[in-house]
Order: C-alpha cells, then structure tokens, then sequence
C-alpha cells in the first residue's frame, strides 16, 4: 500500500492487522484520605464492633472474614475513591493542575470570553504554584541527603525519569514467578527427625500473651506511608483506639485457636532490582508485603518472642540482635586486631557469605529446634501453623 512519497523515492510500508490489542495494565483507585470525616467513621467503627465477638464464628478464618467485610464497608461508605491519573509530561503537573486545566477547557467549550480568560490565568498561576512547590521538595531531599553517592543518584534518576524507564524494562512476572519459586526452595522435605541440642539449655514458652495496651501501641506506631496490603495502614492508625478492643479480641481468639488465618499466609511479592541488567529475572530480589492486621499481630507477640530467643544467642552474634549493628561488630574485630598486632601475631580474616541463607530456611529442622529449646503447647503449635502452606503473588507489570 503507498502511503506517501518523498521527493524522489517512493515510500511502502506493509503492516498486519491483529484481532486483539494489548491493553494498559487496570489502575487500582486512590483513597482519599485527606477528604475522610474522621469522626463519622470512628464513630461507626466503634458502633459496629461493639458486639462483635470472635467466639461467635466456628473458625479463625470465618472470624476474620467477618471483621475484615465490617471495616471494608466502613471504608467504602466514607472514603471517597479517585482513578489516578496517567503520567504527566511534566513531573511537577498535579491534581490542582489538572483541575484548573479542565476549567479552562470547560470555559472554552462554553465560548464563556470572560470566563475563558479568568481561567486561563487561573490555571497559569496554579502552574506556577505547582512548578515552585516541586521544585523546593527537591531542594529539601537534597537538603536531607547524606554523602552517599547511592542516594544522589537515585534522586537524579527520579528526577530525570530514568527510575520509571527502567521499572517499564523489567522482565514478565512468570519469569520472576519461576526465579523466586527455585531461590526459595532448597528440596527439604517437611519432615525430621528430633533435634537433641548440644546444650541442656531449655526456657519454657508455652503460650502467647495479648495485652490491650501493646495492640493499642502497636496500631499507633504504624507507619501509614509504607504498601497497604488489606485494611489500610492510615486506617488503622487513625482508629487505633476504637479498634485495639475489636483486635485484642481477635488476637486472643487465634492463640486460643491455635490457628493462624490462611488469608494472613499470603504475601504480595514485588520484585526489586539489584544490580546489572534489568531484563534478567535473576538480577531481582522479592520484597514480600503481609496483610496489615497479620503484622499487627507478629508486633504484639514479637518482644515475647525475642525476649525467649535472648537467651540462646551468643555473645559473638551482632546481627539480628536489638540494639546492636555493623558499628558494634566493627569495634570488636578491630580490638581483636589491634591485640593480636600487639603481640606480634600474624593475623587471617575469612569472610563468609551463605548464599540465600533466609530464602531456604528449613521450616522442619527449625520448629524442631524450638520445640528442643523448650517451646511447647499452644506456643508452638501456632508457629506451626504460621509456617504451614504459606504461598505469594508475586505482581510486575500490572500482572500477577
């Protein structure tokens, strides 16, 4: 088919034609929280729990099923809903912008002269304002910068939109499914034979404590700009004291069950670029988001959990241990040198790096160790069932 000519050669182009067109991934709605009546929805979160009670429901899954459709209907009464907008051309353009825009564009379609020119200058001056306030959070993000090399780039590519073309780049999430799938599995079976310390050491833990005061905690400190995953993080910090009654009930009711909810063993697993290309699935490490309430519950029993574990680490172990970093471990190795150096002695410093030492975990050989440990009763049969037919979504691409 000719579809156009230049000044002397003729220029052709075939083309085919597909019955089906690839579609841009569904956008999820944005929350509006900074529009929410707080007090109406307090008010009715406080109304709708008030009776609610775990004990009602046969199991732990049935019960929150039930107070997750009661939030969930309190957030969609009250919580207005908007569909982000695409990428702009300009990373300064905003919400204020647009609507100043379509202002205008509606003041045209009117043939409104008056109006036309009150919106155009409206919509300038909110250009302006917004191509002002980018630029000062610039200023104070570099302003807040350490003297890290990291961080100045990473700025810079955002700035420079080379991050959002990257992200576009990355590899399909069946790739990223089956990388995942082999990185965390290391071929162990579910079964092992009992674990004999080499130690006689053994501290009684046989149940889990639910205290009012730590969930009420626990809800105010949450951090509202982190992916919500379930009932929104905003929400529930926002409710903390209407909530915490409704959620040390539920807690209490899953340690007395001894069942941990299977809709809380799903993880959302988002792929987080490494190093060298972007294409390769392998160059990808998962970050996996939990539901909120199921964090909320790993908070309130955790201190429990690390007071018990205190008392089988090893006074040479600085990392996952509270209160003690890479600064103390640094300190120690180089007293240590400085000692040998002092006597004289030749000194050799092997470095060892396990290869996925957290994503191949054996479950088995670790619930064996705790029960060895003197874990027992309802303690350890919900770390059991914590740990029983956990499973992810792994979502790149807007697919999943």
């Amino acid at each position: 088919m000719k579809i156009g000519t230049s000044d002397h050669i003729s220029i052709y182009a075939k083309f085919t034609a597909v019955d089906e067109v690839p579609t841009a991934p569904k956008r999820q709605p944005i929350l509006r929280w900074d529009l929410a009546p707080w007090s109406h929805i307090k008010g009715e979160v406080k109304r709708e729990t008030d009776q609610w009670d775990p004990r009602e429901f046969s199991t732990v899954d049935a019960a929150v099923t039930s107070l997750d459709s009661i939030l969930e209907k309190i957030i969609v009464k009250h919580v207005k809903k908007t569909m982000p907008r695409s990428n702009p051309s300009h990373p300064w353009w905003n919400a204020a912008c647009d609507r100043s825009y379509e202002a205008k564009q509606k003041a045209h379609s009117q043939q409104n002269q008056k109006g036309l020119a009150a919106a155009t200058k409206r919509c300038k001056i909110t250009q302006r304002r917004a191509f002002a306030k980018y630029n000062n959070a610039i200023k104070v993000r570099l302003s807040k910068l350490k003297c890290t090399d990291r961080q100045f780039w990473q700025l810079t590519k955002e700035v420079g939109g080379i991050a959002s073309a990257r992200a576009a780049a990355a590899p399909s999430a069946e790739a990223l499914v089956n990388h995942f799938a082999d990185k965390m599995s290391n071929a162990k079976g579910e079964q092992e034979d009992e674990y004999i310390p080499v130690d006689p050491l053994r501290v009684p833990l046989g149940s889990w404590k639910i205290r009012y005061r730590k969930v009420l905690r626990t809800l105010q400190r949450l951090d509202t700009s982190k992916s919500a995953n379930g009932t929104p993080p905003k929400f529930l910090r926002e409710c903390a004291k209407e909530l915490a009654p409704v959620l040390t009930k539920l807690f209490s009711f899953i340690v007395r069950q001894v069942t941990f909810p299977s809709t809380w063993k799903a993880g959302r697993v988002t792929a987080l670029h490494k190093r060298d290309s972007v294409l390769l699935a392998e160059n990808y490490r998962p970050v996996t988001v939990l539901k909120n309430l199921s964090l909320v519950f790993e908070t309130v029993i955790d201190d429990q959990f690390d007071l018990w574990v205190t008392h089988f680490v090893p006074q040479s172990q600085f990392g996952f241990v509270k209160k003690c970093g890479t600064t103390d471990y640094g300190s120690a190795m180089s007293f240590k040198i400085h000692d040998e150096l002092e006597q004289r002695n030749e000194i050799l410093v092997v470095s060892l790096d396990v290869k996925g030492a957290f994503d191949r975990v054996w479950w088995a050989r670790l619930k064996n160790r705790l029960a060895a440990r003197g874990m027992s009763g309802k303690a350890l049969r919900l770390i059991r069932s914590y740990l029983h037919e956990r499973h992810i979504q792994v979502v790149a691409g807007g697919e999943s």
